[in-house]
């Protein structure tokens, strides 16, 4: 599977390319994050076509799951937005820990 390492100055990932990889998500990040919760957040424009096979992979894999989604135009990236996220996630109650699979 084609990879690109993303490096900024506070942190490095490896971001994964291929067709169907959604459906690989959950495995891969039980691999790295062996929690009985996840949250995923998901473009608006994005929750038809990919949601449902993340949020199948990670269930399957064992994960409680709770969805968000955000509008990603500009004029949606704002405090307002990361309160309404954040507020879904304590809602959950969800642990403060952020890690990128």
């Amino acid at each position: 599977m084609p990879t690109v390492d993303l490096v900024l100055p506070h942190h490095a990932y490896p971001i994964h390319i291929a067709e169907g990889s959604l459906r690989e998500l959950g495995p891969r990040l039980a691999e790295r994050l062996p929690h009985a919760r996840a949250a995923l957040i998901v473009d608006d424009q994005l929750l038809e076509t990919h949601l449902p096979a993340a949020r199948d992979s990670l269930q399957a894999a064992g994960y409680a799951l709770t969805t968000a989604s955000m509008t990603s135009t500009e004029s949606h990236k704002s405090l307002d937005t990361v309160r309404r996220l954040y507020d879904r996630l304590l809602d959950d109650r969800l642990e403060v820990s952020i890690t990128t699979a």
